[in-house]
């Protein structure tokens, strides 16, 4: 349904209507979901383009949430090439990291790092502050999967006194239990608990059920690693309640 909503608005938007008459220009939504008029800047078509390539943006999320990767591209690459033409940056920034997160899931790790950093840099001429903790979240994540932990650890440290900033939990807890995981791993156990507990607190405070599974089954793993073998148990067992609550089969093959 959404995809059909957005493919008419793609077809309205890029017809254009009421370019070449006194018709009003469409209004566009804020960041804080307002709404307001479009500032032309070369011709009255400028937020019919905006919309167009709001329309693509949109409907890469869909399709790639559908799985179907090819369609999502198409849709991010269109929008991309609107956004350039019209020099608007942040929204060149937002197609970016669309396509970062399609070549992350396909297993393209050089392209998605490529991506991200494109995106960094645009998110931070912008100012968005948002963009630049997604990015750079987004990258310690390239850099743990390369196993670069200090680059991961040296990313992750620009990215959460951003996220506290901004107050960006989702993001925030993330990047916690992702430092929580690299001190695990070089038996930095303290470390490793201390952020660990931090990110499951986050997410239990703002909901996150998937994430506090995760988190649950990580720190459950570096109490093992500790000897502490009964908080280990405990933490699993907390976990597999979550995913068969959640009744998530891909997460409960890995509890």
């Amino acid at each position: 349904a959404a995809r059909t909503q957005l493919e008419r608005v793609l077809t309205l938007a890029a017809a254009r209507p009421g370019t070449s008459s006194n018709h009003p220009e469409p209004m566009l939504e804020t960041e804080d979901g307002g709404r307001s008029w479009a500032e032309p800047v070369a011709g009255t078509g400028r937020c019919w383009r905006q919309l167009e390539a709001n329309s693509h943006r949109c409907l890469g999320v869909v399709c790639w949430h559908l799985g179907d990767n090819a369609s999502a591209k198409n849709h991010y690459r269109q929008a991309l090439r609107i956004c350039r033409q019209t020099e608007d940056r942040r929204c060149q920034a937002t197609a970016i990291n669309g396509l970062c997160v399609i070549a992350w899931s396909e297993k393209s790790p050089a392209e998605a790092w490529a991506n991200f950093e494109q995106a960094l840099r645009l998110h931070e001429e912008v100012g968005y502050r948002r963009g630049q903790c997604r990015a750079l979240s987004n990258l310690g994540d390239v850099a743990i999967y390369w196993g670069d932990y200090a680059e991961a650890k040296r990313l992750f440290a620009q990215c959460l006194p951003l996220c506290r900033e901004i107050n960006e939990p989702w993001i925030e807890s993330g990047v916690l239990n992702n430092l929580g995981i690299i001190a695990d791993r070089f038996g930095a156990y303290p470390e490793a608990l201390t952020r660990l507990h931090q990110a499951l607190d986050m997410r239990r405070e703002i909901g996150d059920r998937q994430g506090e599974a995760e988190g649950l089954s990580v720190l459950g793993l570096a109490y093992h690693h500790m000897g502490d073998n009964e908080s280990s148990l405990d933490c699993g067992e907390q976990s597999l309640r979550i995913i068969r609550d959640l009744r998530d089969p891909f997460m409960l093959a890995f509890v």
